[in-house]
């Protein structure tokens, strides 16, 4: 199975996962929790997974929270799955966290409604990230 790549934080120049990863992840996900499989547009998957290269390419010492942030964000708004695109966003952050030993410490209720809020648009990636950092547990 193709994995995501970590690295120690503080050196967060090669972190985000596989698109192949996101997908499988996705696919389980939708086995275990249930909802409608399938993927409307992998070059949205694609698209949101570049965004956190980007943020490593171009700002100075992104922080881990802030390159799982965009992927998590990114995922959750683009709608590229057919459904659960929320769970997976969610997911994909907290398993890019937990790679750089970081553990995001909510409930389930806490994780639901801030993804809920990030998809009525209520809340932006700058707010989710501080939302993350108020979160985080390390290793």
């Amino acid at each position: 199975m193709e994995a995501m790549r970590g690295i120690p934080v503080g050196q967060v120049s090669d972190i985000n996962p596989t698109v192949g990863f996101v997908i499988r992840a996705h696919e389980r996900l939708i086995e275990e929790f249930g909802g409608i499989p399938g993927i409307r547009n992998q070059g949205a998957v694609e698209a949101q997974l570049t965004r956190a290269d980007n943020l490593i390419a171009y700002k100075d010492d992104p922080s881990i929270y802030e390159i799982a942030t965009r992927i998590g964000h990114g995922l959750a708004t683009a709608h590229a799955f057919v459904d659960g695109n929320k769970l997976i966003a969610f997911t994909v952050m907290a398993m890019t966290l937990r790679l750089n030993d970081q553990t995001l410490d909510v409930t389930e209720e806490a994780a639901y409604q801030i993804m809920m809020r990030l998809a009525k648009g209520e809340l932006n990636a700058d707010e989710l990230t501080d939302w993350i950092e108020d979160q985080f547990q390390p290793e």
